[in-house]
């Protein structure tokens, strides 16, 4: 992560604030370790970050409640629309450089096209196995802005759920995230104990499989 990267990023958590809307996401991905450095959730914990692709999860497809012309607002500050033939739209800015991106929970048996946030009219990517961060999240106060989270717990099991799926890279990066994270969640009785209240009650059967193969694979001792 550069400096440039890191002023983008907080120019973005500005201009969210700013439209009334910040609330109503949930900060995910490689920059929530960034995230957990800056509010010193763990004491001595210091991420590597290297990723372009900045990441929000909008919880509730149905808020914000009143409009917010997203393109509008982002290419006035400088952001470059970006959006695919089936009316998928991200952000990016050249000088971080930095891809925003929105997303959604897949809902039933999932669809083809991306869903439509009528809110902040734009359309998202749906993605399974979003629950969990959905659901596990905390509020931290950083620069004054006040951000969502997911549980350091929620994110690391959500990493090992989709672990499989990811490509080689992406796999080697969450399985380095998850080394990083675990000694401090396995460090504390409170944040073990929240670690297997998620694994047991916020992952489906079929996650906690995933997540034992993951384990399994890479030797990863999750609760030991």
């Amino acid at each position: 992560m550069s400096r440039t990267q890191e002023a983008v990023f907080w120019e973005t958590i500005a201009l969210l604030d700013a439209q009334g809307i910040l609330a109503d996401l949930i900060l995910i991905g490689s920059w929530v370790e960034y995230i957990y450095a800056e509010s010193n959730y763990f004491r001595g914990f210091q991420p590597s970050i290297r990723t372009i692709d900045l990441d929000f999860l909008i919880p509730n497809i149905r808020r914000p409640a009143k409009k917010v012309p997203l393109c509008d607002v982002m290419e006035r500050h400088g952001f470059m629309t970006q959006q695919r033939r089936d009316g998928l739209i991200k952000f990016s800015k050249v000088e971080g450089p930095l891809d925003v991106e929105f997303l959604v929970r897949e809902m039933g048996h999932g669809q083809v096209e991306p869903y439509t946030v009528e809110g902040l009219g734009i359309k998202a990517t749906g993605l399974r196995h979003l629950d969990s961060l959905s659901q596990w999240t905390t509020v931290l106060v950083i620069r004054s802005f006040q951000l969502r989270v997911p549980l350091p717990e929620a994110y690391v099991l959500h990493k090992l759920v989709i672990n499989n799926r990811r490509q080689e890279m992406k796999k080697k990066k969450d399985l380095m995230s998850i080394e990083e994270l675990l000694p401090f969640i396995k460090g504390s009785e409170k944040n073990l104990a929240k670690l297997k209240e998620i694994y047991d009650y916020g992952l489906t059967g079929k996650e906690r499989a995933l997540v034992d193969t993951t384990c399994k694979v890479n030797l990863i001792r999750l609760f030991k």
